[in-house]
């Protein structure tokens, strides 16, 4: 038979692979969230870059005669 202390290693593995499956969760929503918010930043970066071409296109056409 196990021995009180058999039993606590046990229950502290099973503790053990249980939080390291929550962990492995939590660390899979992270990178879901970072590659999201860095989908995002690039979207953002796009349009801010094809408003400055748009500003440089109106100032220019201002310049010239």
């Amino acid at each position: 038979m196990f021995d009180e202390k058999d039993l606590k290693i046990r229950e502290l593995t099973a503790e053990l692979q249980r939080e390291r499956k929550r962990s492995a969760t939590y660390q899979e929503q992270l990178d879901m969230v970072l590659r999201e918010m860095e989908e995002h930043s690039n979207h953002l970066s796009r349009n801010v870059d094809g408003i400055v071409q748009s500003v440089k296109e109106i100032e220019s056409k201002r310049v010239a005669p």
